[in-house]
C-alpha cells in the first residue's frame, strides 16, 4: 500500500489530468447515452411478468400500461405464500 501511495503521489499531476479529461469525455458523450439506451425488451415469453404485461395492456390500453404498478395487501397470505 505504501508503494501505491508514493506512485499517485509522485503522479498527482498526471492522476488529475487523466481523471479530468475522462470527466470532459463523460461530459461530450452523456447526452448521446438517452439516444442509445432503451428500457424494456428484456421480456422472457411465458413468464409471470410478461403475462402481467399483457394483461395491463389489455385493461389500460395506454402508452403508460408498462410502467403501471400494482399493489396487494393481505393479511391472510406472507410475503413467501405460492
Amino acid at each position: 500500500m505504501q508503494f501505491l501511495g508514493q506512485w499517485v503521489v509522485r503522479r498527482a499531476r498526471w492522476i488529475v489530468v487523466v481523471w479530468a479529461l475522462l470527466g470532459l469525455m463523460g461530459g461530450i458523450l452523456a447526452p448521446q447515452a438517452l439516444q442509445r439506451l432503451t428500457g424494456g425488451g428484456g421480456e422472457l415469453p411465458g413468464s409471470e411478468s410478461a403475462a402481467v404485461d399483457r394483461v395491463l395492456n389489455e385493461h389500460f390500453a395506454t402508452r403508460l400500461a408498462s410502467r403501471l404498478l400494482v399493489v396487494l395487501e393481505t393479511k391472510a397470505l406472507a410475503v413467501d405464500a405460492p
